[in-house]
């Protein structure tokens, strides 16, 4: 039974703050641009390059919207499988080379492919840039700015912070990393990310639904955002949100001023409600009348 004070686990809802992460990387210099390319970070790793010369082309931009083209796959087997590339990865006695080693499925910036890998590519790309592990980095420029005083992030080898799920936070503490996006970045009058990568984060890039049928639910992805317009009787309500297997959801309604938090340990059974239904039929109708 989990209590207002237990940490509970976002699952894939710690991909937003990995992209939140990212966003303060950028607003401090320690990264130039998201068009920038991964293997200049990677520079150890450049003999990768010469046996696959078209992954040259890819950015921490394909990284963010899920469209790196590299081959991942930890879905088709369990978890505890050998062969699951999430088993590798944890294993791997490397895990990001093994990760920048995946070959090429199709050309960088072409297919929507929501895979973990491009998450923690770039959780490494934010280390190597700002000589801290991620888990540092993120307590000293997010968490301790908003008053998150109790994290647990999940490490693999080499000190790698896995940073595509199993952030632990309270869930009043997720309410308020919806609440720094829905202040566009700002908390109590200091500026923690820039407004203009709070824009551009949560902004629809492509629509899931041109590539995959697995994502019906959402009508836009962005930089690790998911969109969605609630179309009410009394009018429509563009949210953007961060989801997690087994119901885990942040989710930020700008017009309606509203941050919505959901837990539930849905893994292994159906749910009898989608968080997405009670923002629909109860939240919004509840504020909006």
């Amino acid at each position: 039974m989990y209590g207002r004070d237990d940490l509970h686990e976002l699952c894939s809802a710690t991909k937003n703050v990995a992209s939140a992460l990212l966003g303060i990387a950028v607003d401090k210099d320690y990264i130039q641009s998201i068009e920038q390319k991964v293997y200049d970070f990677f520079p150890e790793h450049a003999d990768l390059l010469l046996q696959e010369p078209a992954k040259g082309k890819l950015t921490i931009k394909h990284l963010l919207t899920m469209t790196s083209g590299l081959t991942y796959d930890d879905e088709s087997l369990p978890y505890t499988n050998p062969a699951n590339d999430m088993y590798r990865f944890f294993t791997a006695g490397d895990p990001i080379r093994f990760l920048l080693a995946k070959p090429l499925f199709t050309e960088p910036g072409t297919v929507f492919d929501y895979d973990n890998c491009n998450t923690n590519i770039f959780g490494q790309i934010i280390r190597k840039a700002a000589n801290k592990r991620l888990d540092v980095f993120a307590r000293e420029y997010l968490f301790d700015k908003i008053g998150v005083t109790r994290q647990e992030w999940q490490t693999v080898r080499n000190d790698v912070v896995l940073c595509s799920g199993d952030l632990h936070l309270r869930p009043r503490d997720m309410a308020k990393f919806g609440q720094l996006f829905l202040n566009r970045g700002e908390w109590n009058g200091e500026r923690i990310i820039s407004s203009g990568w709070c824009d551009l984060s949560t902004t629809a890039y492509l629509n899931p639904n041109d590539f995959t049928a697995e994502f019906p639910w959402a009508d836009g992805y962005g930089y690790h955002w998911w969109q969605k317009t609630f179309v009410r009787p009394a009018g429509k309500h563009a949210a953007h949100f961060g989801f997690g297997w087994g119901g885990q959801m942040i989710m930020v309604i700008p017009d309606l001023s509203l941050v919505i938090v959901t837990t539930a340990g849905n893994w292994f059974e159906a749910e009898k409600i989608s968080p997405l239904s009670i923002v629909s039929d109860y939240i919004i109708p509840s504020v909006n009348r």
